[in-house]
């Protein structure tokens, strides 16, 4: 699996800790721990009679992508054991989501050989794209043949601090402490909220995970802090983000709107992007998950993740439900 840093250990058994789910909330149908094919019960109350019950991939929410764990190269093997369980415990769900498959992901092409139930019911769908950067390419070529036209408006913003007379550095580290993180989170969550948009991180449960696993990706070297300092010795703009087995994942950003003016969020995106060309153990900066206009002025680049719902019409709650929901649009 290529994109794993939504798929360690650490970060599997941070979400079950901090979003309090019992060893009946969630299932393991591999055989290598919670590496293999990690599934969480999401149960929605359909009617007085029935709940129904679908699985995610364990950690569903705070997720970008969802990789299926492994531990060996092979992908029909794990796809056929997998199976075997599904069929074994049909009576324990209604249906199955494997959604946000990582790109290109092979999982797809060996159920869609692997199935043949008639009482399992395959569907796939592609969703959002993932945009990347190929960092493994010569940066003066890149720049000059995409990057000057494509970030005008950045260049524009460069200009003007210097223009104010105003200059800036840029330091990246490993290490975040807990009181700049929280300054970060607090800075996110206002900027969010004046623009009226959602915000994950108000979920209690989630935010006490981010905290949690930032100390430990940390300790392990898998994150990447960023801030932009002016020349005033005050942080202009933090981006908060994870580096795995030679990918850049660019997570949480923000900025002071104390210094709106200058755009310091995009200048200093455009710094870290420039850095990780010059980063030889990095070979590629990954947004994640999402399509923001902002991702296209870097690269045009992408892979669709792909969702894989399994179907039980072996399951009564199945069928119910179909029909109700019929009926429902009929009178509607």
């Amino acid at each position: 699996m290529k994109y794993n840093i939504n798929s360690t250990n650490s970060w599997y058994q941070t979400f079950i800790k901090n979003y309090g789910l019992s060893s009946d909330d969630w299932i393991n149908l591999g055989e290598n721990g919670l590496l293999d094919f990690p599934l969480m019960k999401v149960e929605k109350r359909v009617s007085r009679l029935w709940t129904y019950r679908a699985y995610y991939p364990l950690g569903h929410g705070p997720n970008d992508f969802f990789c299926i764990g492994q531990t060996t190269d092979d992908i029909r093997g794990l796809c056929e054991k997998y199976y075997k369980k599904v069929l074994k415990q049909r009576t324990k769900w209604d249906e199955i989501r494997l959604i946000n498959l990582e790109p290109n992901s092979r999982i797809v092409d060996e159920f869609s050989k692997i199935i043949t139930s008639p009482f399992i019911r395959k569907v796939e769908t592609r969703t959002d794209r993932n945009y990347f950067i190929d960092t493994t390419q010569d940066y003066e070529h890149y720049y000059d043949s995409f990057l000057r036209r494509s970030l005008r408006d950045v260049r524009g913003r460069i200009n003007r601090i210097e223009k104010a007379g105003r200059s800036y550095s840029v330091v990246q580290s490993g290490v975040i402490e807990r009181s700049e993180l929280e300054e970060i989170l607090r800075i996110y969550f206002d900027r969010r909220a004046k623009k009226g948009q959602s915000n994950s991180f108000l979920n209690d449960s989630h935010f006490k995970m981010l905290l949690e696993v930032m100390d430990i990706y940390a300790r392990k070297g898998w994150v990447l802090y960023s801030k932009m300092i002016g020349d005033d010795n005050k942080i202009w703009a933090y981006q908060l983000d994870f580096f795995k087995d030679g990918i850049h994942y660019h997570y949480l950003p923000t900025f002071d709107p104390a210094y709106a003016e200058f755009s310091p969020g995009k200048v200093l995106l455009f710094e870290t992007v420039k850095r990780a060309f010059q980063l030889e153990d990095v070979k590629e900066f990954n947004f994640m998950r999402g399509e923001s206009g902002y991702k296209t002025q870097y690269t045009t680049h992408y892979q669709y993740y792909t969702n894989l719902l399994l179907e039980n019409r072996l399951s009564w709650n199945y069928w119910a439900t179909k029909i109700r929901s019929s009926i429902k649009k009929l009178i509607a």
